[in-house]
């Protein structure tokens, strides 16, 4: 798996510049989950190594093309939030392969079928996901707050969002006279 994650991330920094990093999860996600059906029918120890160093490269290159995917589709403002709980999203997904894996039989077979399911699954949402209109997975909440549907009084422009909002600091107000440290 160690080797497969230094190719994936070889070929991903080579890729890079590719346009369509929508396609490379698609492509990523169906390989792992291909690799692993096959693996759960041929279990064999060459199998199970062919699988670690799919999984290693399909890792890094999905990891690569969901990093582009953030950078090109979120807001600067909103990028930093983005990254922050899509890490957070792969460390738990990381948590929950893990458990299961714990909670498995040491069959291997068994774990590899488990695997293939998960990854199947996955791969069908990544599907849907990227087969679904464009308008349905991203909507500026600010231009929804103005739609001739949700507001009784036509269509307005969207306002422009706060300066920095989280960045200001708070004004505490005076002291009170109750406040010890005052």
């Amino acid at each position: 798996a160690g080797l497969g994650s230094f190719i994936g991330t070889a070929i991903g920094s080579r890729v890079r510049g590719t346009d369509k990093p929508d396609l490379l999860v698609l492509i990523s996600t169906g390989v792992a989950a291909t690799v692993a059906v096959l693996t759960a029918f041929t279990y064999s120890i060459l199998m199970a190594v062919v699988m670690a160093l799919v999984a290693g490269i399909t890792n890094s290159l999905g990891k690569t093309a969901l990093d582009a995917i953030i950078q090109r589709e979120v807001p600067e403002s909103l990028r930093a939030s983005a990254f922050g709980r899509s890490e957070t999203l792969l460390q738990l997904a990381w948590v929950f392969g893990g458990a299961v894996g714990i909670l498995l039989p040491t069959v291997g077979w068994i774990g590899f079928t488990v695997a293939a399911v998960l990854l199947v699954v996955a791969f069908g949402f990544t599907l849907y996901g990227r087969n679904r209109p464009r308008g349905i997975r991203m909507k500026d909440p600010r231009k929804v707050a103005h739609d001739q549907l949700t507001s009784p009084s036509g269509p307005h422009p969207p306002a422009d969002p706060p300066t920095a909002p989280l960045t200001e600091p708070l004004d505490p107000g005076a002291p009170r006279p109750s406040d010890p440290y005052a």
